[in-house]
């Protein structure tokens, strides 16, 4: 599913109104037009004035209010249903609904995610097969996200370059175990999407949204 992109003219706004500048304030240059969409946001490119290239993600406007409406929408409609029925209850519906809520809360606040960022930055700082972008705080809000720009080919290209892909796994599986077993702060949507082979050969990891935790005690025992 690939939503559709909003208007250049509502991402400026956007922008304008988290950053409390036009876009030709802040940058050297701003394209207008998408290059990539979610239902929650999207990004564009920009360069900023040492001519640094930048991603920019922005927020959707209006998206947290909707989402925060269905949401107690579906806890009335949870509610009902464990009243209703005892399987249900025995599911804890409302309790599903409350983790997801807890869930893409997070993933609204651009400020979390740049957290995230950081703190795998510096967990692979020793590890250059794996690549995150770096954040500009200063250009960032809650409903914006700068983010350094970083090539690379996707997945599908890979594959259907016909190149060996063996070294391209390796380097995936050996950055999951580390997060798992390692560090215990992983990330929770390591699809093709997210993910590109840069032109080093270097593993470039993108999305941070949702992000999972596993304590020592069960790194230890597990």
């Amino acid at each position: 599913f690939e939503a559709p992109p909003m208007h250049g003219a509502l991402a400026r706004e956007q922008l304008r109104a988290e950053l409390g500048a036009r876009p030709e304030e802040l940058f050297a240059s701003f394209e207008s037009e998408a290059f990539a969409a979610a239902s929650l946001g999207q990004v564009h490119r920009a360069t900023l004035v040492d001519g640094t290239r930048v991603a920019l993600k922005v927020q959707r406007p209006g998206v947290r209010s909707k989402i925060e409406s269905d949401l107690g929408i579906l806890m009335v409609l949870g509610g009902w249903l464990e009243e209703a029925i005892d399987e249900a209850r025995a599911m804890d519906i409302q309790g599903v609904i409350t983790g997801f809520t807890k869930s893409i809360s997070a993933e609204l606040d651009f400020e979390i995610e740049a957290r995230n960022l950081e703190r795998f930055r510096a967990n692979f700082a020793a590890v250059p097969e794996v690549v995150f972008p770096k954040v500009y705080g200063e250009l960032s809000s809650t409903e914006v996200l700068c983010m350094e720009f970083l090539e690379g080919r996707k997945f599908s290209e890979v594959l259907d370059s016909g190149e060996d892909t063996k070294p391209l796994v390796s380097v995936y599986f050996n950055a999951a175990y580390k997060m798992l077993f390692f560090d215990g702060f992983f990330h929770g949507d390591m699809h093709q999407g997210n993910l590109k082979l840069g032109p080093d050969g270097a593993l470039v990891a993108l999305d941070f949204g949702i992000m999972g935790r596993i304590d020592a005690y069960t790194r230890r025992v597990y």
